[in-house]
């Protein structure tokens, strides 16, 4: 199966999130699927340079714009990218998008996920309001 996961945070990013969501690519990818874990840019490079995002993953190619998230020093929130997003789910034809942080960037990717025909799933992970 191949499977897109969306977030804002993912490691080197140091949070539940983020480390919840590197075990869940990693789980994924030992049971056979193909996992793309798109970001923003900023931690994208980030990411590369770690080696938790793979240079031949096909989010690697991605360059996706972010804004800093207020409260919250270091890290950044992702601008809406939909059109970004659907030409290269529409290239790649991903299953299932996993939205991990509906913010822009994830609700973009919802709308994208749709334009792709690919089934959507989001998860809940840090409630910002408190």
């Amino acid at each position: 199966m191949r499977l897109s996961i969306v977030t804002d945070t993912f490691p080197p990013d140091v949070n539940g999130v983020a480390n919840t969501l590197r075990r869940l690519q990693d789980n994924l990818r030992q049971r056979g699927h193909e996992v793309e874990t798109i970001v923003p840019g900023d931690l994208l490079d980030a990411a590369l340079d770690q080696g938790s995002i793979a240079p031949g993953d096909s989010s690697a190619r991605l360059r996706l714009a972010a804004l800093p998230l207020p409260g919250y020093r270091g890290l950044r929130m992702g601008l809406p990218a939909r059109g970004t997003l659907a030409r290269h789910w529409g290239a790649r034809h991903p299953d299932v998008v996993y939205v991990a942080t509906e913010s822009l960037l994830g609700s973009s990717a919802i709308d994208a996920a749709g334009d792709a025909g690919a089934c959507v799933v989001s998860g809940y992970h840090t409630n910002f309001d408190q």
